[in-house]
């Protein structure tokens, strides 16, 4: 099934250009920094709330024992299991594809701002927000098709991998700022009768992830999904 040696006709249109010109062309076009700025902004409440602050966030907002709270996180890559093909079939729908995202985003933003700050919430409806964040949080999967349609062959591989090292940086990055916005709330408050951390010591540190959506829906409106970027 794999070929090492694909037919001429099979292949890259203009085997002349090897790969590093295709880096070149990828790190050089402002369409491949917003595709993976933008991807990487929606991944980061992911990869710092999902994957690493949000069974502490649950346990102290509602008193939860940690397997307990694990079990409500699921709910954020059930969300992101089932949306990714769905809003994947949705967008192939339609040619406006900055409408679909910014509706994901909308979305993503809401559902995150009553999970931080609301927290009298029924165990039903948490899980609920939960489900339709991983849900809208998927849309960044548009990206890749995005960077497929709109980069000549040559640097369509590029461009998906530069996008999805973005995604893996921002996980890098944002989990530690996190981690270190709450230490500083721990620092200002430290007393003799303050030992631990408080609801509003994350929800302040939280606020990074709520902002980062923001930014990723004022950079929809630079991204070009139907404009071909010719070399």
């Amino acid at each position: 099934i794999v070929r090492d040696n694909p037919k001429a006709d099979a292949g890259s249109t203009n085997p002349s250009l090897n790969i590093s010109v295709g880096i070149r062309f990828v790190l050089k076009n402002p369409q491949a920094w917003l595709l993976a700025l933008y991807s990487m902004l929606l991944v980061a409440p992911i990869a710092a709330f999902a994957e690493m602050w949000g069974v502490e966030f649950f346990q102290t907002s509602y008193c939860l024992p940690k397997d307990f709270a694990a079990s409500f996180l699921a709910n954020i890559f059930l969300g992101i299991a089932i949306g990714g093909p769905l809003i994947g079939w949705f967008g192939s729908q339609f040619t406006n594809l900055r409408m679909v995202m910014l509706i994901g985003c909308l979305v993503t933003f809401s559902t995150l701002l009553a999970i931080i700050y609301i927290h009298s919430l029924s165990f039903f409806t948490v899980s609920v927000l939960l489900f339709l964040f991983g849900f809208s949080t998927s849309n960044m999967l548009l990206c890749f098709a995005i960077a497929n349609r709109i980069f000549p062959s040559f640097a369509t591989g590029t461009a998906i991998g530069f996008i999805n090292m973005l995604i893996m940086a921002g996980g890098a990055v944002f989990q530690p700022i996190i981690g270190k916005l709450l230490d500083i709330s721990l620092s200002m408050s430290q007393s003799v009768f303050y030992t631990k951390l408080t609801l509003s010591d994350f929800q302040q540190a939280l606020t990074l992830l709520p902002s980062c959506t923001l930014i990723a829906i004022l950079l929809i409106y630079f991204i070009k999904p139907n404009q071909a970027e010719n070399p």
